[in-house]
């Protein structure tokens, strides 16, 4: 895998910038080295970028692995995936409820 370590930023946003700091094992598997929110990641972003650690924009996977929420977690991919798909059918659903003629 070409990514063994990176910064994931979720950019601009209403609740502030959060980055996520992930290393990639053989096997695919997410461990999670880090999170932060507003100037901590900030803070963490400018320290990746200083010691040329990938950094990349992903708000969709920074607030998955954020909900997921522990530094030095194991996250098998295929855990992952199952989180990734639960939070958008949750989404999903959240978005039909809310649709027109819900309090009619």
């Amino acid at each position: 895998m070409s990514r063994l370590e990176e910064v994931l930023d979720s950019g601009p946003g209403p609740g502030g910038k959060r980055s996520v700091s992930v290393r990639y094992g053989p096997d695919g598997e997410v461990e999670i080295l880090g999170i932060a929110e507003g100037a901590e990641a900030e803070a963490m972003i400018a320290r990746a970028q200083a010691q040329g650690v990938e950094v990349r924009q992903d708000a969709d996977q920074v607030n998955d692995l954020f909900r997921s929420g522990q530094a030095s977690s194991r996250v098998p991919p295929e855990v992952y995936e199952l989180m990734s798909l639960m939070v958008q059918f949750a989404e999903e659903v959240n978005e039909a409820w809310a649709g027109p003629g819900v309090n009619e």
